[in-house]
């Protein structure tokens, strides 16, 4: 089923519901977010944004209350710093960096949760969003055992692809599969 006014009418029908205001989707230009309570190291200006469009994606998953408070252009508690890891070394920067920030640190796959573990804590003085998407390789395989230690960025259609020289498969498909993160499988 579609998005569009006529989709929305039909699903308003079908659960009885009289009236309803078509809201359109917010546009990013048009939400303001708070100024970002951190300040990047110089070390992890490459790996780090600040960004306008990049906080708004990553203050939500995918829940349906997640998206009503999209719709009502709720971004209030948004994180303050995005950071894209390449490797286990950024990682461990990114957690000294944080520990020594009191900021909090939320991993961020495809953003598919639906129980709110991408929404950065209110409590918190400051959220860095670690998302994986640049941590998206197979860096080992055992034929023996057949196992592999596999990035947390990796979607399900790469890992698929990194993995059939190996002659090796997933073997099961979850909900997340074409989603970014496979710790979210």
């Amino acid at each position: 089923m579609g998005t569009g006014p006529l989709a929305c009418l039909s699903m308003a029908q079908q659960f009885r519901v009289p009236q309803f205001d078509l809201t359109s989707a917010p546009a990013a230009e048009d939400i303001r977010l708070r100024p970002p309570r951190l300040t990047i190291p110089a070390a992890l200006l490459p790996i780090c944004t600040t960004e306008h469009y990049e906080r708004l994606l990553h203050s939500y998953g995918s829940s349906f209350p997640d998206s009503v408070r999209v719709f009502a252009r709720d971004f209030s508690n948004p994180p303050d710093v995005i950071a894209y890891p390449r490797h286990a070394q950024d990682i461990l920067a990114l957690l000294d960096w944080c520990h020594d920030a009191g900021a909090s640190v939320i991993p961020f796959g495809g953003g598919t949760s639906v129980v709110g573990g991408v929404e950065p804590p209110r409590d918190s003085p400051a959220v860095v969003t670690v998302d994986m998407q640049r941590m998206n390789r197979v860096l080992e395989i055992d034929p023996v055992s057949q196992t592999a230690l596999i990035q947390a960025g990796t979607c399900g259609p790469e890992l698929e692809r990194q993995l059939q020289p190996s002659g090796l498969t997933l073997r099961f498909f979850c909900a997340v599969y074409y989603n970014r993160g496979i710790e979210r499988a």
